[in-house]
C-alpha cells in the first residue's frame, strides 16, 4: 500500500475535517502544515499533537518536507495556485472545490 506525505494547505476551520481523516488512515502521515497565518498550523499541531513542521510557502513545505500529497484546503481564490504548485513539484493534490474561478483559468 502506498504511504502518502502529507502537506495541510490551509489550517482553518475545513481543514479540521480533512486532518481527522487523515489520521484515521495507516498509510498516511501529516509531514507539514501550511498557512498564511502560522498561529493557525500551531494551533492545528497542538489540537492534534502532530509533530510536523509548519510553513507559510507552499513550495517550500513540499521541498523540505518530502510531501507526495497535497490537502489543498485553502480559500477558493488560492486553489488554482496551490494546486499548480504542488503538481508541478509532483504531489498529487486533494482540493476543496472550486478548483478555478473562471474559464480561463
Amino acid at each position: 500500500m502506498k504511504k502518502f506525505k502529507i502537506a495541510v494547505v490551509g489550517c482553518g476551520g475545513m481543514s479540521n475535517i480533512w486532518v481527522k481523516y487523515a489520521l484515521s488512515r495507516e498509510n498516511t502521515n501529516i509531514v507539514a502544515l501550511v498557512d498564511i497565518d502560522k498561529e493557525n498550523a500551531e494551533n492545528m499541531r497542538q489540537k492534534y499533537g502532530l509533530h510536523c513542521e509548519i510553513y507559510s510557502d507552499v513550495s517550500e513545505a513540499i521541498k523540505d518536507s518530502g510531501t507526495n500529497l497535497v490537502f489543498n484546503i485553502t480559500i477558493p481564490d488560492a486553489h488554482r495556485d496551490i494546486a499548480i504548485s504542488a503538481l508541478t513539484l509532483g504531489c498529487d493534490v486533494l482540493s476543496e472545490k472550486p478548483i478555478q474561478n473562471s474559464k480561463p483559468d
